[in-house]
């Protein structure tokens, strides 16, 4: 059954390819395409609240894969089907991934068509994203009319990674920050929600955010699991542990699963990142880019060593990550546990975390306005006013 209704949507999604041809496209209506297994959070969210509640932008968000969360933008209208009509309709179409390798991916539609396509990457540059490793990053930069980064350092990071020129990549900010910082009382009530109920959860006790990435945990999960069950096990009462896996190891990882005593922070009980982020006193992790947004709130960060040395030998990672990394390396969890019991709440090396964030971050207030006004610029006439 489950082979027929792929067989099915694909057949629909097929028809889209002729049906572009003839309906035009709107600019005042936006996509979002989420990535299979992700969650309506992060860049595209807060974009698209932005684009609609200060632009009377139009959205659509295209998710085929489980991740629908209608409840938080109830405006919107949500599709699992690029032949939708809503989603044909729309004009600009944005992204957090590369395309899809079937023929008839989201994005793939979209490129024969006159729409206007951006990626908006999920993550700054922590990893080395190599051409020659990876062979579908050389054919990214011909999905994307334009892409989006962090600082001067991240544009650097994009331009390498994906070979798109200096003119094609806006350095904006990304909108996540944005509700990574403000005030408690500017969220949304969804969010508020969120951030509310996993502070009850901890009942007063600090947060240790176990938060490895994908790699890691797809090449040693059994090595994730027993650590973070022996570092519950060695901690204080006063601590928790929490650990947020990797949608993609969830997605293709069925039988992984976070042990009693840890507290799953995965994605689909708590959609936010910036929300657990917000109630983490202690992060720990390997190479995962997470620190760089969690390095934003000042906290203790803990670099896990065995976890990413594999991985600066075999390339993935460039070695300047031991230097430039703005938290304390721990090779055991002995080590680990010491430096959350030595911590005050407070970074070990500030200097390093604010030389850390100031090259990854900069200064970029506003990052949703600029990215639409980025959009605006670049429409048919580029009649559209700045703000509505």
């Amino acid at each position: 059954m489950d082979d027929l209704k792929t067989l099915f949507r694909r057949i629909l999604d097929s028809l889209a390819f002729g049906i572009l041809q003839f309906v035009p496209a709107r600019p005042d209506h936006w996509a979002f395409v989420l990535h299979r297994g992700h969650v309506w959070s992060g860049n595209l969210r807060v974009l698209a609240e932005h684009a609609a509640r200060h632009h009377g932008i139009k959205i659509v968000v295209l998710c085929r894969d489980g991740g629908r969360s209608p409840a938080a933008m109830p405006a919107a209208t949500w599709t699992d089907s690029p032949a939708a009509l809503a989603y044909i309709r729309c004009g600009v179409i944005f992204s957090t991934h590369e395309p899809e390798p079937n023929a008839t991916s989201p994005l793939r539609i979209a490129r024969i068509t006159s729409r206007q396509r951006y990626l908006l990457w999920h993550g700054v540059g922590t990893k080395v994203h190599s051409r020659d490793a990876h062979p579908w990053m050389r054919s990214v930069k011909c999905f994307f009319d334009s892409t989006f980064a962090a600082s001067e350092h991240d544009k650097d990071r994009l331009a390498r990674a994906f070979g798109f020129e200096p003119a094609r990549i806006a350095v904006t900010g990304y909108p996540r920050i944005e509700v990574l910082k403000c005030a408690e009382t500017q969220l949304t009530d969804d969010l508020a929600d969120q951030h509310s109920a996993l502070r009850a959860a901890l009942a007063g006790k600090t947060l240790v955010l176990a938060a490895p990435t994908f790699d890691t945990v797809r090449d040693q999960p059994d090595a994730v699991i027993d650590f973070v069950i022996r570092l519950r096990a060695m901690l204080e009462a006063r601590f928790e542990v929490g650990l947020r896996l990797h949608p993609n190891n969830l997605l293709r990882n069925t039988t992984l699963k976070v042990p009693k005593g840890i507290l799953d922070l995965g994605p689909r009980q708590w959609p936010s990142t910036e929300m657990v982020l917000r109630n983490s006193g202690v992060l720990v992790t390997d190479f995962s880019s997470i620190w760089a947004d969690f390095a934003l709130l000042r906290r203790p960060i803990i670099g896990l060593k065995p976890f990413t040395a594999p991985y600066v030998e075999n390339g993935r990672v460039s070695p300047a990550l031991w230097d430039e990394f703005p938290g304390t390396w721990c090779e055991t969890v002995e080590q680990t546990v010491k430096c959350i019991m030595d911590t005050r709440h407070e970074p070990a090396d500030s200097a390093k975390l604010d030389a850390a964030v100031r090259r990854i971050h900069g200064e970029q207030p506003d990052s949703s306005e600029q990215i639409c006004r980025w959009v605006f610029a670049r429409q048919p006439g580029a009649d559209r006013p700045p703000s509505a």
